[in-house]
């Protein structure tokens, strides 16, 4: 492992999140075992849907996009202790030009296991994503829609594993 790695390979999948080397102040890095290999994640400041887009872009990379519930469940346990609020901007959001769902990466959110969304969402054809974290909930972690792109959460971002 170089020195900007963050998971040593004997830790519990999910289970460890730390400051990132040489970032932003208050950016958290993770790695997760479904993703090794492939991805890392950068827990950023709370910032509007389009700001975090753009830090996200000028790091290389794009707000999250999940593959699998098991990245989901990994990654949400990773930074839930870092997490300001209960809430966290995600790459999901409501292409008005195509009508639909999209990730930030550009895939449609249709092809995904099976759903991103929680019960009753998308509750709104407009606007972004965030993950709202509620013990209360059965279906927390999971995608609900936000019209108001403006509100500040924090958000995650999804880079290239070794970017």
């Amino acid at each position: 492992l170089n020195t900007t790695s963050i998971l040593c390979e004997r830790e519990p999948p999910g289970s460890f999140a730390a400051p990132c080397a040489n970032d932003d102040a208050g950016a958290i890095c993770a790695r997760v075992q479904a993703t090794v290999g492939k991805k890392r994640y950068v827990l950023g400041p709370a910032s509007s849907w389009d700001v975090a887009r753009a830090a996200c872009a000028a790091r290389g990379g794009v707000l999250a996009r999940f593959d699998s519930a098991a990245e989901r469940e990994e990654i949400v346990a990773a930074v839930e202790p870092f997490l300001v609020a209960s809430d966290f901007w995600i790459g999901l959001h409501f292409d008005a030009d195509a009508g639909a769902w999209t990730w930030d990466d550009g895939a449609p959110a249709t092809a995904d296991f099976p759903t991103p969304w929680a019960d009753l969402e998308p509750s709104t054809n407009a606007g972004a994503a965030s993950i709202h974290l509620d013990v209360s909930r059965f279906d927390t972690h999971l995608a609900r829609a936000r019209a108001d792109t403006t509100q500040t959460l924090q958000y995650l971002c999804q880079l290239a594993d070794g970017a």
